[in-house]
C-alpha cells in the first residue's frame, strides 16, 4: 500500500547523498563549475513544486519505507532539454539544501540524476559563467529553443540592394524570344 502526503514545507531528507567527484572534499568553486558544466548532460534552472512522501508499508514484521520524491518544473538552461516537470528521488537530495515551494535552483543533471544542485540565491556569477540560455520553457509549457526562431532584430535590406539583387537573379534568356517559336510559322 503507498500513501501519498504533501507536506506544507519540503526539507531535503539525504545527509549522505551522493556528490560528484569534484566536490568531495572541496567546496563548489569555479572549478567545480568548469567540471560539472563538462560532465552535466544537462542544466537547469528549476522551480522546486512540492515534495512528495511516499510511504509503503510491508508486512507486520518488516515496518514501513519513507523515500520522498521531489519535484521541479523546468524553466531554462543549457545543453540537452529534459521535459518540463522532473521527479527526484530524496536519495539525491541533500540536507544542506533548504526547499520551500516556489524557491529556484541550479541542477547539473546526467539524464535526470542531479550531479549538483544549488540554490539561485547568489549565484548570479554561475549564471553569468553560463552564459545565454539555449532553451526554455512557456507558461504554456512549449519547449522553446532561441537559436531556432528567425532573428527579425536584422536591418531591412536597402532599396540599392534589392534592384542589384534582383538583375542578379534576373533570366538572361527574358529579353529573346523563346525557342520553340519560329517566326515562318503560320498557325
Amino acid at each position: 500500500m503507498c500513501l501519498i502526503q504533501l507536506p506544507a514545507v519540503a526539507v531535503a531528507c539525504n545527509d549522505d547523498a551522493p556528490v560528484h567527484p569534484i566536490l568531495q572534499g572541496h567546496e563548489y568553486d569555479e572549478l567545480a563549475r568548469t567540471a560539472l558544466s563538462r560532465d552535466a548532460t544537462t542544466i537547469a534552472v528549476a522551480r522546486f513544486s512540492s515534495r512528495l512522501d511516499l510511504v509503503f508499508e510491508a508486512g507486520q514484521d518488516q515496518g514501513s519505507k519513507q523515500n520522498p520524491v521531489y519535484v521541479f518544473e523546468l524553466r531554462e538552461g543549457w545543453k540537452a532539454p529534459l521535459p518540463a516537470r522532473l521527479s527526484v528521488d530524496g536519495y539525491w537530495i541533500s540536507c544542506d539544501l533548504s526547499l520551500q515551494p516556489g524557491a529556484y535552483v541550479i541542477m547539473f543533471l546526467d539524464g535526470s540524476t542531479p550531479l549538483y544542485v544549488m540554490d539561485t540565491v547568489g549565484a548570479e556569477v554561475e549564471l553569468a559563467a553560463l552564459g545565454d540560455i539555449e532553451w526554455f520553457y512557456t507558461q504554456g509549457g512549449e519547449l522553446v529553443r532561441p537559436e531556432l526562431i528567425e532573428d527579425t532584430t536584422r536591418e531591412p535590406a536597402r532599396p540599392a540592394d534589392d534592384a542589384n539583387a534582383e538583375a542578379a537573379t534576373a533570366d538572361p534568356s527574358a529579353d529573346r524570344a523563346p525557342a520553340h517559336e519560329n517566326p515562318d510559322d503560320d498557325d
